[in-house]
């Protein structure tokens, strides 16, 4: 990769980070209209959401490496 791609990369990435998604602007709004004392059940649903997707997609990619396996080595080697 060229360094310059690298840095566009980065920026990309960065700016994706730094700017709040729906679930933080719901948080936001959430706080606004009700208080910090409604807020902890919405923060709870919500990581447990964040966690059973992170465990979809690492599961779903697990399923789809060992599927694919001869495809990802030849992949790799080409």
């Amino acid at each position: 990769m060229h360094f310059t791609s690298l840095l566009i990369f980065a920026a990309a990435l960065f700016v994706a980070a730094g700017s709040p998604g729906p679930s933080i602007a719901a948080l936001v709004a959430r706080v606004i209209a009700k208080g910090f004392r409604d807020v902890f059940p919405f923060l709870l649903a919500m990581w447990i959401g964040e966690g059973i997707w992170l465990s979809l997609a690492v599961f779903g990619l697990a399923v789809v490496a060992q599927t694919f396996h001869l495809a990802f080595v030849v992949l790799k080697w080409v």
